[in-house]
C-alpha cells in the first residue's frame, strides 16, 4: 500500500490531479475523465498468484493497456470497460490511480 501512496504523492507534488479508487464500479467513469491511469490487480493461475500493474488510457471508446501481458509489444485493447475486463480475466483486489494534468 505504501508504494501506491508514494505514486499518488509523486504526481500530486508535481501538481497533477490524482485519485486512488478501490471500487471497480467507479473505474470506468473515473478513467474516462483522466489523462492516464495505473491499474493494479491480483491474478491467480492454478497454484501461482501475483500482483500486476498496467498503465491505462481511454481513447476512441476503448481502454488501452500498456504492460498488460509479458509478451505485449504495443498497446493492448482492454475493451470498453475496465470493470468488465477485470471480471472476465478473474483478476481481483483491483485499485485504480487516475492522473489528470491540471493544465487542461
Amino acid at each position: 500500500l505504501m508504494g501506491l501512496l508514494n505514486i499518488v504523492f509523486f504526481f500530486k507534488k508535481r501538481n497533477f490531479k490524482v485519485k486512488l479508487l478501490i471500487s471497480s464500479k467507479k473505474f470506468d467513469t473515473a478513467a474516462k475523465k483522466s489523462d492516464v491511469c495505473i491499474l493494479f490487480y491480483g491474478w491467480r493461475e492454478k497454484y501461482k498468484f501475483g500482483l500486476h500493474y498496467v498503465t491505462v488510457r481511454y481513447d476512441n471508446g476503448r481502454f488501452w493497456g500498456y504492460n498488460t501481458y509479458s509478451n505485449s509489444t504495443k498497446p493492448d485493447n482492454l475493451g470498453n470497460s475496465l470493470q468488465k475486463f477485470l471480471k472476465e480475466k478473474r483478476y481481483f483486489r483491483a485499485l485504480l490511480i487516475t492522473i489528470k494534468d491540471n493544465k487542461h
